[in-house]
């Protein structure tokens, strides 16, 4: 979790708590650019952290370009796709699932949050998509 000088985020590593701060400090500080970066590098980890970063990611005023660097994962391809442009390189992946019932809390009403975060995208269950995969499921803009 490193942060550049400009206006972008680099989100590696474990989707949790210490991510989850350490994002939200950082979109505060952001506030007055117009655009910020979000760069993907992931596993995934805690749902609830993933929804707190979307959910930060959403009270930003201006464009939130997500660019999945290597591997948006679980709860970090919720982030890849909650940016307002949404990036991948070819070589690039999204681990896409529903939430799986040994889940803390009620799954069902976690799969219908994911659903809108998705855009109501029929995702196929565990399934690590590619770049194409992935633009053609909805989850990206673009490839780059």
């Amino acid at each position: 979790m490193l942060h550049n000088k400009n206006n972008t985020i680099l989100l590696y590593g474990d989707v949790n708590e210490k991510m989850a701060h350490y994002f939200a400090r950082e979109m505060i500080s952001m506030s007055n650019y117009k655009n910020v970066v979000v760069r993907i590098n992931s596993f995934g980890g805690d749902l609830l952290c993933a929804l707190a970063i979307t959910n930060v990611m959403k009270q930003h005023r201006g464009e939130i370009v997500t660019l999945v660097d290597g591997a948006a994962a679980s709860a970090a391809s919720l982030i890849a796709a909650s940016g307002t442009c949404r990036l991948m390189f070819r070589n690039s992946f999204h681990f896409a699932h529903k939430v799986v019932n040994d889940c803390p809390v009620n799954a069902s009403m976690f799969n219908a949050v994911i659903n809108r975060v998705y855009k109501g995208v029929d995702l196929p269950e565990d399934k690590w998509l590619g770049a194409s995969e992935s633009f053609e499921y909805g989850l990206c803009d673009k490839i780059i």
